[in-house]
């Protein structure tokens, strides 16, 4: 077991649907656990695009390396399935609205009183308790009401969600499958069953940390147009294409200026302290977007690095996806899915010393539906030694 993955061995049963429950399972599988899908019927990932397949780019991503079994657990022959699997597991995950999960007969205390082991994560929007509580919630909603829609964006507006479907979805199942993880380690301590709650309106709330403090402090409220920490720190135009800069420090700014040739900008008193410089960014910004102008990205690129001030190109999707870099550290690999060929997805990123990564698969939904029928323990003896 030297060679294995700190999760391996660990057994997880995910009856979650879109984006949070899937991700932080697959998560939890890519770390080594065993861990298979209960398909609900109202799976939306499935419908959502792009079509790939037989399925969707989407729900083979965010199910990499799980196991997928669909069952109808309003009749008997299904659930008995169902809880051949949870009552056997090391953790369940959950995210359907608050008190969906125990409607179905699957909550909890009707969990932990068959598996008294087991480590057991609901994820919801707002919660099982307040007024908002059981409310449908998805990504763009959460953006808007935690305030990090209003912190994006341009001009005067009423702000803009980051144009990246499902972003604070992965957030927060990257944060359940933290949680999950710390809750395993507390069952073994503590010897009893493990129940975590998570919302996303926390996590979206835990993102804006820095904006909130300064604000509860006292501050005034941050703006799209106000919410930075250092200046300048942007996206600037240069003549062929844009880059990206940021500044932290006084000395970095100094760096900044010698780079551009426009050393009279740090004895400009408008920007010759952080302070100062965050107080007159909008003149800041015009000074350095005119300087940019006249020269191209790559004869920035190469001045600013010179000087050590952080800098990178601006790159689309596929100018990302197509870089060395990408390739040569394994953040991108391929992704058998059986019976449709090879997707080419996100890889984990982390690296285990000694230790091979999981190879990349997702399923198809269902295929392992005959496999359960089978026998829970017969079902998690052939998975776990590799078997279709």
């Amino acid at each position: 077991m030297s060679g294995a993955l700190p999760l391996t061995g660990i057994r997880v049963v995910n009856f979650g649907i879109g984006g949070v429950a899937p991700f932080a399972a697959s998560q939890l599988a890519q770390l080594g656990a065993t861990v298979v899908k209960i398909e609900a019927p109202n799976e939306f990932i499935m419908y959502t695009l792009p079509p790939w397949r037989g399925l969707t780019t989407t729900y083979a991503a965010l199910n990499a390396n799980c196991r997928s079994v669909r069952l109808n657990l309003k009749e008997e022959a299904d659930r008995t399935h169902a809880w051949g699997l949870v009552e056997s597991a090391d953790a369940m995950l959950e995210n359907f609205r608050a008190g969906a999960i125990d409607r179905m007969g699957f909550g909890f205390a009707a969990v932990a009183a068959r598996n008294p082991s087991i480590v057991f994560c609901s994820s919801s929007g707002f919660g099982r308790e307040g007024e908002m509580a059981g409310l449908p919630c998805t990504d763009p909603h959460i953006q808007a009401f935690s305030g990090f829609a209003a912190l994006n964006g341009r001009g005067s507006g009423a702000g803009e969600r980051v144009r990246y479907y499902g972003m604070i979805d992965l957030y927060t199942g990257q944060r359940v499958c933290e949680a999950v993880l710390a809750a395993l380690i507390a069952r073994r301590r503590q010897g009893r069953p493990q129940y975590v709650e998570m919302t996303m309106l926390g996590a979206a709330t835990a993102m804006l940390l820095t904006q909130l403090a300064p604000y509860l402090h006292g501050g005034a409220a941050p703006t799209n147009r106000t919410a930075r920490y250092t200046a300048p720190d942007g996206i600037y135009q240069t003549a062929d294409r844009p880059i990206a800069l940021t500044v932290e420090s006084d000395t970095q700014f100094g760096a900044l200026c010698g780079a551009l040739e426009r050393e009279e900008l740090r004895a400009d008193p408008r920007f010759a302290t952080a302070g100062a410089r965050l107080a007159n960014m909008t003149a800041l910004d015009d000074e350095l977007s005119g300087t940019f102008a006249g020269a191209p990205s790559d004869w920035w690129l190469i001045a600013l690095r010179r000087a050590g001030v952080p800098c990178a190109r601006v790159h689309l999707d596929h100018e990302a996806s197509s870089h060395v870099e990408m390739w040569t550290r394994g953040n991108l690999r391929e992704v058998g899915v059986n019976g449709a060929g090879t997707l080419r997805a996100a890889a984990p990123p982390w690296d285990f010393d000694g230790i091979e990564a999981a190879p990349g698969r997702a399923p198809m939904p269902g295929q392992d539906t005959e496999l359960l029928r089978r026998g829970a323990a017969q079902f998690w003896d052939a998975v776990e030694q590799g078997q279709r």
